[in-house]
């Protein structure tokens, strides 16, 4: 499966602004499989203390941060996926990206 190829300009919450040298919007790529439903995805950082992480989710009309779980599925090797609990389907593992060079 191939990843999505949907990105949008993201920028900070406004409270943050003032705090951030550099506070312009920022391009995400969903990490999300191509042909997915829903919202895209791309992950911003982890929080490892809570167990999630901050997604940006976004849509044609808006876009926005959310805490999320990761998913807890593992791969053959016992690998946890890198996207967010109840993520549509392919598990990170199984999304080549073939701007990274990845399959295809």
């Amino acid at each position: 499966m191939a990843r999505c190829t949907a990105t949008t300009l993201i920028a900070p919450p406004g409270p943050l602004v003032p705090l951030l040298e550099d506070a312009r919007p920022a391009s995400v790529r969903c990490e999300l499989g191509a042909g997915h439903h829903g919202d895209h995805a791309q992950m911003l950082w982890d929080d490892d203390a809570d167990e999630v992480a901050v997604w940006a989710r976004w849509d044609e009309r808006r876009s926005r941060l959310l805490p999320l779980r990761w998913c807890p599925v593992p791969d053959g090797a016992g690998e946890a996926c890198g996207l967010f609990a109840n993520h549509p389907p392919g598990h990170e593992w199984e999304i080549a990206d073939p701007a990274r060079g990845e399959g295809g």
